[in-house]
């Protein structure tokens, strides 16, 4: 996939006729509306609207693997499927605000079942992780056991799984260590096995050889990957009448150049504070970012700049999830 072409409904589109006919189009394109209003307030680690993991991964079955055929992935349940896979977990319209699993399923099965089929419906609850509810599942090694024996059942959705977790490592750069070492471990030591186990007979051996090797690829990018410590400053919005609202964040090489930001921007403010600013949030904390990033910082600091500004969800640092060094050797001990 090019990944510097402009993704957006229109490209979308595009790709879908080359392979579904104008009423399997309509009904896909349902669905991306649904799942886009579904997570319109949901961001990625990366800062990120949430929608975009979910239209990738079906870029990545029309883009990569359906010219393989594999599995026959010009599918259009399995497109539907893959849009709304994790509906069910952050948004209310299929049900995640059910108070058991079994209700969740329920209503999924009404809700998404009426739409789009009772198949696209089982693809969406088999891809959605149970939670613990105290009426089935009492412990989160309950749900895991649940959900990778309902995987191991269905060849086809874990195959979508699969597909779902290759742009999840793809995309692990832009999360916290935590994360990454999480995300890794597990790919690694439960799915990988997990999905060979299933498609290591002989008839589907190419074709997963395919997936496998694309995850394996993005995996060994990811330990290529060299992160950078500098340290974050939150900053807020104030309006007059209105309060405060998050307004970014900064990047600086150091705790002193921080300061000599901060230093600097109230300088240029004038005497009379505007009815609508910014000011810092909270105190710096210290973080990691990747190499292109680090080196705008750099590049900023040079100039005299003393910091670089960004926006969207701010690096996890600090308090909010950095991974100490003594944290690092116990989980990787795990």
């Amino acid at each position: 996939m090019n990944t510097q072409t402009v993704e957006n409904r229109a490209t979308f589109e595009t790709r879908l006729r080359n392979h579904f006919s104008q009423k399997d189009m309509d009904e896909i394109m349902f669905a991306y509306d649904l799942s886009k209003e579904a997570h319109r307030t949901h961001k990625r680690d990366s800062g990120e609207r949430y929608f975009e993991h979910l239209r990738v991964v079906v870029i990545i079955v029309l883009d990569e693997l359906g010219s393989v055929g594999l599995l026959g992935l010009y599918d259009k349940k399995s497109i539907i499927g893959l849009l709304l896979h994790d509906t069910g977990e952050d948004s209310p319209i299929f049900g995640s605000n059910k108070l058991t699993y079994d209700e969740f399923v329920t209503t999924v099965k009404f809700r998404i079942g009426k739409i789009f089929g009772s198949d696209v419906a089982d693809i969406v609850i088999s891809l959605t992780k149970p939670f613990i509810d105290n009426v089935r599942f009492m412990t989160k090694d309950e749900t895991n056991t649940y959900y990778l024996d309902g995987l191991q059942k269905d060849p086809k959705v874990l195959l979508l799984k699969m597909i779902d977790r290759l742009h999840n490592v793809r995309s692990l750069s832009g999360c916290s260590e935590t994360k990454r070492i999480k995300i890794t471990k597990e790919t690694i030591e439960v799915y990988l096995p997990l999905f060979e186990k299933i498609y290591g007979d002989v008839h589907y051996g190419s074709h997963a050889q395919i997936l496998v090797k694309k995850i394996s690829e993005a995996l060994n990018i990811l330990v290529d990957i060299k992160m950078h410590k500098v340290i974050c400053q939150k900053w807020e919005e104030s309006e007059a009448g209105w309060g405060t609202r998050p307004d970014g964040y900064t990047l600086h090489l150091s705790d002193a150049d921080c300061k000599k930001f901060i230093k600097a921007y109230w300088a240029r403010m004038p005497k009379a504070v505007p009815d609508e600013y910014s000011r810092p949030d909270g105190t710096p904390y210290e973080c990691e970012v990747d190499e292109k990033t680090f080196k705008e910082v750099e590049v900023a600091t040079k100039e005299g700049k003393f910091g670089k500004w960004g926006y969207g969800k701010h690096p996890v640092g600090g308090k909010d999830g950095w991974l100490r060094e003594e944290e690092r050797k116990a989980l990787e001990k795990a």
